[in-house]
């Protein structure tokens, strides 16, 4: 990702990652400090009396020295790592901390070479900072001690007691040895953020760009379907009093064509308009008394004209007992219906449709089935998406926008429901939800 218009804000979010991964490895280093202290007391205590005198068991001084030392290099790095995790001073004395406990740890063993190890995996721990500086600060801490305590006091740091005055060179060239990978091993680690940063920058943006022009394609469809919606009306109305003039067979044919049309097109003006609703977060639903016996009734009416064309069974069950009212937003619930009693039909080529309504409670259970063409399991949670459909020949051989079941389900949830699907191909669909309706 070379694209430089991103280069700010991957650079502030690089920022932010590596600042929030000090925070991370300075609280670890903090607790890391009370464990390596717990460490070197046991190490004084099991270790240093058979390195120091043989045989016998006393508690040497070195274990006092561990307690006392140990705590005053753990006390303050653990203090930074509580209060300031984060910052340059806290990483640097976590540096040095460190391998003053290595420089301890060597010297509570009496300088066995296997606790210059230690030492590998303090550079190895502090490479986690992915910061070159902190490298640096911990490789002088240890070639001074070597250098200091080789010189005043070998034993402490080799085990033995006449080491050769250069001897602190070899172990230095071991510490440039493993800060070499370490270095390497930074900078490609900073160069795979750098990367990850800038993409993830880029991401942002191209998001936030995408939200913005949703914003306005919402904000553009819904003025859209305003202006568009008013002279549609029109065509309805004039069509409607048209109609009622006195007209030739032909004539009141053309008038019926035109009637229709107009209020297909009408409906997908509606659609559109209730889906700019839903995405800019204005859809609403409204609470009032209604005969719920009578919404199923008007249902029935609107379907069975085209059930009987289509010679297929429509079927609509009300079971329960029902006070004359019931209270919800019966335009949205009857909208909702329409809307999975259409898809019912209109993919029900023999067989029946069904539209079964019962009673839990204060809820009212509606389920909706048809014998149509069902849907793959693949597809089910994708004919749920705006503008979608199962695939591109049903679209050509069904018609519709693909906007029915995306407001469907937008105005359950907005009632309280969820809308729920079975579907098996080849045997049909149940669409099924559930809304409070008696308060």
């Amino acid at each position: 990702m070379e694209n430089s218009s991103y280069l700010p804000e991957a650079q502030a979010l690089q920022e932010v990652r590596q600042h929030d991964n000090y925070v991370k490895i300075d609280r670890a280093f903090g607790w890391l400090m009370i464990g390596q202290w717990v460490f070197g007391i046991l190490a004084a205590v099991v270790i240093s009396p058979y390195t120091w005198i043989g045989e016998a068991k006393q508690v040497h001084l070195h274990v006092w020295a561990s307690v006392l030392l140990g705590g005053l290099i753990c006390l303050f790095p653990f203090y930074l790592s509580r209060r300031q995790a984060g910052d340059f001073l806290t990483r640097h004395v976590m540096a040095v901390a460190q391998l003053l406990y290595s420089s301890l740890l060597i010297h509570l063993m009496g300088g066995r070479i296997e606790a210059h190890f230690h030492i590998f995996g303090s550079l190895a721990f502090l490479a986690y900072y992915r910061d070159a500086k902190v490298i640096y600060t911990a490789s002088v801490v240890t070639v001074l001690d070597h250098l200091i305590r080789g010189y005043i006091y070998p034993l402490s740091v080799y085990g033995v007691l006449n080491a050769s005055e250069w001897r602190w060179l070899e172990h230095t060239a071991w510490v440039i040895f493993e800060d070499v990978f370490l270095l390497i091993a930074i900078k490609n680690g900073l160069h795979e953020i750098k990367k990850s940063t800038m993409y993830e920058a880029a991401l942002i943006k191209e998001r936030e760009r995408a939200l913005n022009l949703s914003k306005i394609k919402t904000r553009f469809l819904s003025n859209m379907s305003h202006e568009i919606r008013t002279p549609l009306n029109s065509i309805v109305g004039y069509s409607d009093l048209l109609g009622q003039t006195p007209l030739n067979p032909e004539q009141q044919q053309y008038i019926g064509t035109i009637h229709r049309c107009t209020e297909s097109l009408l409906g997908v003006v509606n659609d559109v308009l209730d889906i700019s609703r839903i995405e800019s977060g204005r859809l609403t639903v409204e609470k009032g008394a209604f005969d719920i016996r009578e919404l199923q009734s008007t249902l029935q009416g609107i379907f069975a004209v085209q059930c009987e064309k289509k010679k297929i069974q429509l079927r609509v069950i009300t079971e329960g007992d029902w006070p004359p009212m019931v209270t919800g937003d019966r335009h949205r619930l009857q909208q909702v219906l329409v809307n999975l009693l259409g898809n019912a039909v209109k993919f029900t080529q023999e067989g029946s449709v069904h539209l079964h309504l019962r009673r839990d409670g204060d809820c009212a259970i509606w389920s909706v089935s048809d014998t149509g063409i069902g849907i793959r399991p693949e597809n089910q949670e994708l004919v749920f998406g705006p503008f979608t459909q199962e695939d591109a020949s049903t679209a050509r051989k069904f018609g519709g926008s693909g906007l029915g079941l995306t407001i469907s389900r937008a105005l359950v949830e907005q009632m309280g429901g969820e809308l729920k699907m079975q579907s098996t191909p080849g045997v049909g669909s149940v669409f099924e939800f559930s809304v409070k309706v008696i308060e």
